[in-house]
């Protein structure tokens, strides 16, 4: 019988003052309405040219990559069919409740703005804990980029992404060395 994965690897593309801290221990978990995946501290999944590209565009010169071997026990893994369909049930009744509360719905902006996935993500997994279940990280797949060629629906920057909610996931971290 073929073990599915536990552990994966992801790379975080940071500054390198941040390196040190993260290596500590010290992460600072993303808690942007816009976020893609809802809070968590964000790694591409196997795929340390994709962090570097966006860290040398944020940074610069002071650009650092860290690696992240960590457990996918726990994951909102939306690879996965049968956690897509619980997340369209939670949008629905994530925007049942704003609409009876008055609370304006969020909306997904074609600028990268995902504050309706972030904000539907994090009421599931707020409702998760209420339910005894911890969700500690959400992981799914993002095409985006230019098609790689003239009508391929391959897109030149798409990956998968990982959003650790609960760093203790995290077995791991080292800088790469680049």
């Amino acid at each position: 019988m073929i073990d599915v994965p536990k552990d994966f690897v992801g790379y975080h593309g940071t500054n390198r003052q941040a390196v040190s801290h993260l290596q500590r221990r010290e992460i600072a978990v993303s808690d942007q309405h816009f976020e893609w995946l809802g809070r968590g501290f964000y790694v591409w999944q196997e795929a340390p040219w994709r962090a570097k590209t966006w860290a040398v565009d944020r940074y610069g010169k002071e650009a650092a990559i860290v690696a992240v071997r960590a457990s996918l026990d726990g994951c909102l893994d939306l690879l996965n069919p049968r956690w897509q369909e619980l997340l369209r049930d939670a949008d629905a009744e994530f925007v049942s409740e704003c609409l009876a509360s008055g609370t304006e719905v969020p909306m997904n902006r074609p600028s990268g703005n995902r504050a309706r996935d972030c904000a539907t993500i994090n009421w599931y997994c707020e409702q998760a804990v209420e339910q005894g279940l911890a969700v500690r990280s959400v992981r799914a797949i993002f095409e985006e980029g230019d098609p790689i060629f003239e009508a391929s629906a391959i897109r030149s920057l798409s990956h998968i992404q990982i959003a650790i909610r609960d760093p203790s996931v995290i077995l791991e971290m080292e800088e790469v060395a680049w």
